[in-house]
């Protein structure tokens, strides 16, 4: 923050509107200092939009883990972050996970202020030890925070949606305002792809509706209501044994991690050395992921439909529950099929090439 208005002021740009940095503690103390600030300090009715700087380690990409209310952050985020790291899951994952943010204060417990909510993730190891020193910051995530910064203040005091408090609440009984979340993510890093939330009710719906009329596409020419009925009997069992599979994929990892502390003292050792939770927790998911597969046979068919089949109602849960991180089932649903059709078209290729 402090090299941000330095730079602010030796770059000689003029901000629309005032900038205020906050620097304040006692945030592992229930949130006390953001608190204080908002009850008690005269600025705190003239915030329009908030940027919450956090931390859980020494660097790494900056993650939007919160965003709101409305979805206007976001997509000025989507827009300027010169290093987008955001994703929807993250806000839809965040409460359930044991740790809190200032965010809470300025968005959603004291007031209703617009703002993101950006942390660091790599490093956790340093996290709150004696190790967490400026030696152990990793210099190129400084410098891409504090450019991503840099661009997000210019755009958000620039933003017509930069409103006092009043005016929000005058804003919102005339106009109505935006408060349902948009669905985001980056790619690597290297670009954001944003879409509101009315758009994500159309193009989420899809695989749902090709889910329903598969029994239709499988039945055909000879629809009966016995064939019906035995294909939609396949896709119910294909559905439940991936779901099954998808359990395990979480279950056997966990009781592995537990045998493990039977045989060593260092319980976390992996939490340093990223390469050793990949070689202690994907193969052990694999295996809990394929296990009902090996064991009860069914079609290719229905193992396909199934695994499709439970996605698409993933999808639909999450829209329906006014969630914004459907859009991870919903792309594996698509990319199943899409790998189906690929399949499909090599095949016969593949077959009219061959020798009669």
């Amino acid at each position: 923050m402090l090299e941000l208005s330095r730079l602010m002021l030796e770059s000689g740009w003029i901000p629309p509107r005032p900038v205020i940095f906050l620097f304040n503690g006692a945030e592992e103390l229930f949130l006390l200092g953001s608190h204080g600030f908002m009850k008690t300090h005269k600025w705190s009715s003239t915030v329009g939009a908030f940027i919450n700087i956090e931390a859980s380690g020494s660097g790494g990409a900056d993650l939007v883990c919160q965003s709101g209310p409305g979805s206007w952050p976001s997509r000025i985020y989507a827009q300027t972050a010169k290093y987008p790291m955001a994703n929807s899951v993250a806000q839809d994952m965040f409460g359930i996970i044991p740790g809190d943010t200032d965010y809470r204060i300025f968005a959603e417990d004291v007031a209703k202020i617009p703002g993101l909510d950006i942390i660091f993730v790599l490093g956790g190891y340093f996290y709150h030890t004696s190790y967490d020193t400026l030696e152990n910051l990793l210099p190129g995530s400084i410098q891409a925070r504090g450019e991503n910064l840099f661009n997000l203040v210019k755009a958000f005091t620039n933003s017509p949606m930069l409103l006092k408090e009043s005016e929000r609440s005058n804003k919102a009984v005339n106009e109505g305002i935006d408060d349902l979340r948009a669905i985001f993510f980056d790619y690597l890093t290297w670009f954001m792809i944003f879409y509101p939330r009315d758009v994500s009710l159309i193009i989420h719906s899809l695989p749902v509706a090709i889910f329903l009329l598969t029994p239709l596409f499988l039945s055909f020419p000879n629809i009966t209501m016995i064939s019906l009925f035995r294909t939609v009997l396949d896709l119910a069992r294909g559905m439940l044994l991936h779901a099954f599979g998808v359990i395990l994929a979480i279950v056997v990892p966990a009781m592995t991690a537990g045998l493990r502390l039977l045989f060593t003292k260092n319980a976390m050792n992996w939490f340093a050395h990223p390469c050793l939770a990949f070689f202690m927790f994907v193969p052990a998911s694999l295996v809990g992921l394929l296990l009902p597969r090996i064991i009860w046979g069914l079609s290719e068919q229905s193992h396909f439909w199934g695994a499709f089949g439970l996605y698409s109602l993933v999808t639909l849960a999450y829209m329906l529950a006014g969630l914004s991180g459907g859009f991870l089932t919903f792309f594996i649903s698509m990319s199943l099929l899409l790998g189906r059709f690929i399949s499909s078209i090599s095949r016969k290729q593949l077959g009219q090439q061959s020798p009669k």
